[in-house]
């Protein structure tokens, strides 16, 4: 990815609770918690698709061990900073798909940054949507505590950029998703997620080393805040 200018700001961050007392979120067709030890044979069929992990940098699960050592990267003392959820049907009992935060502070672009993914037979159906609606209505709802953080300066507004050292900028959750990726970005959108960068770079996927691939950076900001900024459409930077 192309670096952009990086802006030393001050916002507010999550309080993550450990992970044995992350509540269930429960939407109409969904359970969402927290992943255990003892989903990996569960996980492993997810993680070794490759439809599922088409969009993932380190490509499809080949062994057990591998999607054991992908759950420890989220397990205590890991769950300190990443915020990753497991997702099932309600009416089976089946996990369909995973999501959340690998840590709080996103590589790409500063700001904490979400990521999903479905069953390939899943998709289509609405559960993309009611997972990260449900999601982002519980992110928003965590303490908080004073952070000073370097975001990506395109993510800002003028107003939030006027201060010369560290401004204060309304926190924002972020999501980067491949342009052709017409169905996460259907997701993010319906969401309240709105595109304010694309970019072109080096592709980070597995399956792709050497290639070029196009992105576009997608922002929601917490409930009463959308009037300050947050990404915007009509502002979107294209590189």
């Amino acid at each position: 990815m192309e670096q952009r200018k990086r802006v030393k700001i001050r916002t507010t961050l999550p309080i993550l609770p450990p992970i044995e007392s992350r509540d269930e979120i429960h939407t109409p067709r969904l359970i969402i918690r927290a992943p255990r030890i003892s989903d990996v044979p569960a996980l492993h069929t997810l993680r070794s698709q490759p439809e599922v992990m088409k969009y993932s940098s380190k490509g499809p699960d080949k062994t057990l061990e591998d999607t054991r050592r992908s759950l420890d990267d989220l397990l205590p003392p890991n769950d300190s900073k990443t915020y990753y959820f497991l997702i099932f049907q309600r009416d089976t009992g089946d996990l369909i798909g995973r999501g959340g935060l690998h840590g709080i502070s996103g590589r790409t672009l500063g700001w904490p940054e979400i990521g999903y993914s479905f069953k390939p037979e899943t998709w289509g159906k609405g559960y993309g949507t009611e997972f990260l609606t449900a999601f982002v209505q519980n992110w928003w709802s965590l303490p908080r505590r004073e952070a000073e953080i370097e975001v990506d300066a395109t993510a800002l507004d003028a107003q939030e950029l006027e201060s010369e050292v560290s401004p204060s900028a309304v926190e924002r959750l972020v999501a980067a998703a491949d342009v052709n990726n017409l169905g996460s970005r259907r997701i993010l959108e319906k969401s309240g997620f709105m595109a304010f960068r694309e970019w072109t770079g080096p592709d980070p996927r597995e399956a792709y080393k050497g290639q070029q691939a196009r992105m576009v950076a997608f922002a929601c900001v917490a409930p009463g805040q959308e009037t300050r900024g947050g990404g915007s459409k009509n502002n979107m930077s294209i590189i």
